[in-house]
C-alpha cells in the first residue's frame, strides 16, 4: 500500500460508471485515482507502468477477458494489489469463481452507495474481505446447506468449529470466547487451516468448507 494516499484504479466498460465512481471517490481525501480503463487490455497495459493499491473491477467487459480471468492474471503478477469486483451479477457460481481467482471483495452495483463503497475499500485495502449484503446472504445460505455429518478431514474437530464460526463472520475475539480458547490459539488454528487447505484467506476457507462439507452444528461441540 502507498505510504501516502491509496492509489486506486477504476475499470468498467461504461464511461458513465467510471465518471460516477470518479466523482464519489475523488471526495475521499486519502484516495488518489491513478487511472481508469474501459477494457481488460487497457487495464493490463496501464499496470505495466502504474502501480496501484486497489482496483475496482467490473465483472463483464466485452469483448475480452471477464473480471475473474483478469483477476487471475493480476494476482499472479501484482499479488499485493487488492481487487474489488463491482458487478450486477448475483449468481453464486460467478462469485465463487472470482473468489477462487483471488479477489478481495464483491460488491453489487445496485447496493453500492457511497458509505458501502467506502467500507468495501477500507476492508480490502486492510487485507480483509467484503461482500454486499445480498452476496453474503447467498454464501451463508449455501454454507448452511452443507452436510452436517462431514467425512474425514485434514482439520481437527476444533478447527472445524472455528471454521464454521469464521464462515458466520465471528471475530477472532468472539470465537475465542465461544470455544473457551485464547485469542492467540484461535489465530494459530486459523494459520494452520490456511496452510493445510492451501487457501489465501477466510473467503477461501469458506469456499473450501462448502466443497468438503465441513460445517457441523456448533451446538454439538464440547470443548475438551
Amino acid at each position: 500500500m502507498s505510504a501516502n494516499k491509496i492509489k486506486l484504479a477504476i475499470v468498467d466498460d461504461s464511461k458513465f460508471v467510471i465518471e460516477s465512481l470518479d466523482a464519489i471517490i475523488s471526495s475521499f481525501n486519502d484516495i488518489e485515482i491513478a487511472f481508469s480503463a474501459q477494457s481488460g487490455g487497457e487495464l493490463l497495459a496501464e499496470l505495466e507502468t502504474t502501480e496501484v493499491d486497489i482496483i475496482i473491477l467490473d465483472y463483464r467487459m466485452p469483448p475480452g477477458k471477464n473480471g475473474k480471468e483478469l483477476s487471475e492474471i493480476i494476482k499472479n503478477k501484482y499479488f499485493n494489489t487488492s481487487i474489488l469486483i463491482l458487478s450486477m451479477y448475483k449468481e453464486l457460481k460467478i462469485v465463487e469463481g472470482c473468489l477462487e481467482a483471488g479477489v478481495d471483495g464483491y460488491l453489487l452495483k445496485e447496493e453500492a452507495g457511497i458509505d458501502e463503497l467506502r467500507s468495501a475499500i477500507d476492508c480490502v485495502i486492510n487485507n480483509e474481505t467484503y461482500f454486499s449484503k445480498t452476496i453474503y446472504n447467498k454464501i451463508l445460505a449455501h454454507l448452511r446447506k452443507a452436510d452436517d455429518n462431514p467425512k474425514s478431514s485434514i482439520l481437527t474437530p476444533t478447527e472445524i468449529v472455528i471454521l464454521r464460526l469464521i464462515c458466520e463472520q465471528y471475530t477472532t475475539k468472539e470465537i475465542a470466547k465461544r470455544i473457551f480458547r485464547a485469542i492467540n490459539t484461535v489465530e494459530t488454528h486459523r494459520k494452520h487451516m490456511l496452510e493445510r487447505t492451501n487457501c489465501r484467506n477466510s473467503v477461501g476457507l469458506a469456499l473450501w468448507a462448502v466443497k468438503e462439507g465441513l460445517l457441523p452444528g456448533f451446538d454439538s461441540y464440547k470443548p475438551s
